[in-house]
């Protein structure tokens, strides 16, 4: 069974319970530039206690349950479905300090971090996209969802996870992230070791090491391939 078909299924089981759920993400993002679908994520405005029964499921990550995700093995994959949430300021540049759970897509929406990110799709396949990620998967830019400078020192991963798409997408950073991103640079070095490890290995899942090699140069950062 491919991923979108899968999907579909899922999001049809909760549907047939009176339940809304969407595909989200890179997930959607995927789909829509005819990628294969591994890594599957849905959004929801049910509460994790209500996607839990009707997962019927007693398997699931504890630590991602606080954040409002259920991540669990369903029909054999691995998923991930989340409450629909509005977030605080953050801790250690890593957390947000207070998650309020919300019934609003649009708002959920806007704590994704790039526009192409913030893609929702229900079972018939309606898009539901409140930041233009549409138009930018077609100009092939990479934007964040609200002010770059501020979003990245938020969370600095998100300097690694742009740049990442840029390679593995062939996408060009919009203006105003790549001067975020330069500007705060500095701040990868903030990054924990196990954090800055995972990240590593999604790029060599994504590109070359030549590529990696010279795009972490131009941000003058190649010295985390060492670490």
């Amino acid at each position: 069974m491919d991923g979108i078909t899968f999907a579909t299924n899922l999001l049809d089981s909760f549907q047939n319970k009176g339940l809304s759920v969407y595909l989200v993400g890179g997930s959607v993002r995927d789909f829509l530039l005819n990628k294969k679908l591994d890594d599957l994520d849905f959004a929801t405005p049910c509460l994790p206690s209500q996607i839990i029964e009707a997962l019927d499921t007693s398997e699931y990550d504890d630590f991602s349950l606080q954040f409002g995700t259920v991540k669990t093995i369903y029909d054999g994959k691995s998923i991930e479905i989340t409450t629909y949430r509005k977030e605080g300021k953050y801790e250690k540049r890593r957390h947000p300090t207070q998650i309020e759970f919300v019934d609003d897509m649009h708002l959920d929406s806007i704590r994704r971090d790039f526009t192409i990110n913030a893609l929702y799709m229900d079972s018939n396949g309606q898009i539901y996209d409140f930041h233009n990620g549409q138009d930018d998967l077609r100009n092939k830019i990479l934007r964040m969802i609200g002010d770059a400078d501020i979003r990245i020192k938020e969370d600095p991963v998100r300097i690694l996870r742009a740049i990442r798409f840029k390679l593995s997408l062939g996408f060009s950073l919009d203006p105003k992230l790549d001067e975020a991103i330069r500007n705060n640079i500095e701040l990868v070095k903030e990054i924990s070791q196990s954090r800055l490890h995972m990240e590593l290995e999604k790029f060599y899942h994504s590109t070359t090491h030549k590529k990696l090699l010279e795009e972490l140069k131009r941000y003058q950062i190649e010295y985390i391939i060492d670490k």
